[in-house]
């Protein structure tokens, strides 16, 4: 049943999602995107819902010492999330506000040049994510966004883990997911 998620087109991914999303057409949702990967998925369902699309920044926070081992995620909006991992390998906010700085930094300069449109404050706002392993930065979105606090919050997924879905459960209002693995 997995594999029968991943081989499925962008735009049957699109359909399935706008089937379980189509209670918010009309509403004129905020339908975000949370990764570079998940734009042309959350633009589509922008557009099928006609609602508003916006990018959020976030970026994975890695290992200094392994690059390969994401430990964390940063957003724009200067949240930080902190993985388990982070904690056992010797990590935490203080011992990376380096690494931290450097990615809000970075996103800094991205939005300068491409400003926010439409704010999450106040809006039905759907966080849109092609895939999440470990939730990281769902997380960091989800508890970032409170400092412009949507009146309603979904994420909406085609494939999502048990691990992250527990991470994220509590943090929005509703999370839709095509499979659950």
């Amino acid at each position: 049943m997995e594999l029968e998620v991943e081989r499925k087109s962008d735009s049957d991914l699109s359909t399935d999602l706008l089937n379980r999303l189509i209670k918010f057409k009309g509403k004129n949702p905020l339908v975000m995107a949370s990764s570079t990967e998940s734009v042309d998925l959350a633009r589509s369902l922008a557009n099928k819902l006609d609602g508003n699309f916006e990018k959020v920044l976030v970026k994975k926070l890695v290992d200094p010492k392994d690059t390969n081992h994401i430990i964390g995620a940063v957003t724009e909006w200067g949240g930080v999330y902190l993985g388990a991992e982070a904690a056992a390998r010797g990590y935490n906010v203080h011992n990376l506000q380096e690494n931290i700085l450097l990615l809000v930094e970075e996103m800094q300069r991205y939005r300068r040049q491409h400003p926010v449109v439409h704010s999450p404050e106040g809006e039905l706002a759907i966080f849109v994510d092609v895939g999440s392993r470990t939730g990281y930065r769902l997380m960091a979105v989800l508890q970032s966004v409170k400092t412009y606090p949507p009146k309603l919050i979904v994420v909406a997924t085609p494939k999502i883990t048990h691990r992250a879905f527990a991470l994220i459960n509590n943090l929005c209002d509703e999370v839709i997911a095509l499979k659950v693995t």
